[in-house]
């Protein structure tokens, strides 16, 4: 995923190792980046750890987003169910508080994630 930073002033925009790499290079020179290389060498053995972790990271950021995407989509379903409910001619206020409970609960659990 995409990063964009501020150096100087100017926004940059990240996509991976070498980019940053790159502004390393180009704003704190060739013996910083050195430097820091060698520094993440010492701490990642290999390139394929760097994948390894990358992978990761990107299946963690996937979970993330599919479980927002489905807690949303649940307090949809039922805020749409809450809407029928209320236009209902005679109200039904068991399940008008029945479905906001629910909504309420949702958002309890998620808020307290």
């Amino acid at each position: 995923m995409a990063k964009v930073i501020e150096v100087k002033g100017n926004n940059m925009v990240v996509l991976g190792l070498k980019d940053m790499l790159e502004l390393i290079d180009e704003h704190m020179g060739s013996e910083f980046r050195i430097s820091f290389e060698e520094m993440l060498s010492e701490t990642y053995a290999s390139g394929s750890e760097w994948a390894s972790i990358e992978l990761e990271h990107r299946r963690e950021l996937d979970e993330t987003r599919e479980h927002y995407r489905s807690v949303i989509s649940g307090i949809r379903v039922l805020s749409e169910e809450l809407a029928c409910l209320i236009r209902e001619r005679h109200l039904d206020r068991s399940e008008i508080s029945r479905c906001a409970g629910k909504i309420g609960s949702i958002t309890r659990r998620e808020l307290n994630v």
